[in-house]
């Protein structure tokens, strides 16, 4: 088979967070709705993937505020991420780290700047040991899909860098300095989730 043949003969399964999810890429009534745990979107790109290819079926699994631990163990109210794929999955895609690291708190209080707040670099630390945690779960749980859905391609997706690293832009509440600071850190989260991924691929082969 071709790589793109094998990827395609069984069942596409979307899995991770809120990237993977769609948030902030609400386009209709049902997008919005607050009811909606996971806060799967219309505009995610999974729905594209589903639709450039001849899957054998496809399947959306991803959930807004997934960590390394809820894809194992589910989240609000659905059950494991990873007991939605098996042997006839043949692509996964998922993105998940950032929650783990816990980025959105880290940006809030670096925008917020409330009074009881620390600055972003005062964070530094507690970002440091939450990577660490996860350059150890990480692992884990690539070699649970791995066994889960042995036949399947799996693609690991890295997060975009969140600032523009320019004065004011789109409204930012938070300085160049800030900014650089933050995007260094999604910088260190995609190097560890490279580094996590090359290391499952060679054992992998």
């Amino acid at each position: 088979l071709t790589p793109v043949e094998a990827a395609t003969h069984g069942t596409y399964v979307a899995l991770g967070d809120s990237y993977s999810s769609g948030v902030g890429a609400e386009a209709t009534v049902a997008d919005h709705n607050p009811l909606s745990g996971c806060q799967r979107t219309s505009k995610a790109y999974y729905h594209q993937v589903a639709k450039a290819f001849p899957f054998k079926s496809t399947a959306f699994w991803a959930c807004a505020g997934a960590t390394t631990r809820s894809v194992l163990s589910g989240k609000s109210g659905e059950p494991s991420q990873l007991n939605r794929i098996d042997g006839g999955t043949s692509l996964i895609t998922i993105s998940v780290g950032g929650n783990d690291v816990g980025f959105s708190k880290v940006i809030a209080g670096c925008v917020l700047k409330l009074p009881w707040s620390r600055s972003c670099t005062e964070q530094g630390g507690d970002v440091a040991t939450r990577m660490a945690e996860l350059r150890r779960t990480l692992p884990d749980l690539y070699n649970r899909i791995i066994a889960k859905a042995p036949k399947a391609r799996i693609i690991v997706m890295g997060y975009p860098r969140p600032y523009s690293e320019v004065d004011g832009a789109r409204g930012d509440n938070i300085s160049v300095g800030d900014q650089q600071w933050l995007n260094a850190r999604a910088r260190d989260l995609n190097e560890l989730i490279r580094q996590t991924v090359a290391e499952a691929d060679e054992r992998v082969a």
